[in-house]
């Protein structure tokens, strides 16, 4: 699935679900939506590689100071 090629109703879906595994602490539930080579870049985070790092940046965003998404829905882009 590409973010790019989904409509923006199907957008608002995900990014409801993709925050929803976020508040249920589920980084392992949020990196499954990655592919095993993605790439993640975060705000104010060096560049993530690949679905198993990216499931421990997650478990690090969610069990962190302040506990939020590193990126807002302002944060998707087509």
């Amino acid at each position: 699935m590409s973010l790019a090629s989904l409509e923006h109703e199907e957008v608002e879906q995900f990014t409801h679900e993709f925050e929803a595994l976020f508040n249920a602490g589920d980084a392992a539930g949020m990196a499954s939506y990655y592919a095993e080579d993605a790439r993640l870049l975060a705000e104010h985070a060096p560049l993530v590689r690949g679905r198993d790092a990216i499931e421990r940046f997650w478990r690090e965003a969610i069990s962190g100071p302040g506990r939020r998404m590193p990126c807002g829905r302002s944060g998707w882009t087509r």
